[in-house]
């Protein structure tokens, strides 16, 4: 497994575990939907939530929501509409969050943003939530 592949699977995990934290139900990980992927799937309460995660070394020079796209964007709308259609959650209350995962030699500090982007948005990354982990 590649580097990156490693990386991303870590920042998955530490994602997750975080979401856990904050009393999100996780449902799917790595959801692949036709071509395309869905990093987390989880519930808010009746709210189904499709994750973005990025993980970043905290010492590079970008940060982790630098590497978000429209392209990615799109591909995460299409992945959510394949996998409402195919549970037929119809009525369902979706929202789409992304979580920033930076690693640095000793720490790793995870950004939580709430409801971040929608489909007639461009990236807004608002509602925020950081914490450090030692």
């Amino acid at each position: 497994m590649s580097d990156n592949r490693l990386k991303g699977a870590y920042g998955e995990k530490i994602a997750a575990e975080f979401l856990e934290n904050k009393g999100l139900r996780i449902r799917h990980l790595n959801l692949r939907l036709g071509n395309d992927e869905v990093d987390i799937i989880a519930q808010d309460g009746d709210e189904w939530v499709f994750v973005e995660v990025k993980t970043r070394r905290a010492d590079g020079e970008f940060r982790p929501e630098d590497d978000l796209t429209p392209k990615k964007l799109k591909s995460l709308f299409r992945a959510a509409d394949r996998f409402i259609e195919t549970n037929g959650l119809w009525d369902a209350v979706i929202r789409f969050d992304f979580v920033a995962v930076e690693v640095a030699e000793n720490q790793t500090f995870v950004r939580h943003f709430v409801d971040a982007f929608r489909r007639d948005e461009t990236l807004p990354l608002e509602n925020s939530a950081d914490i450090r982990r030692e």
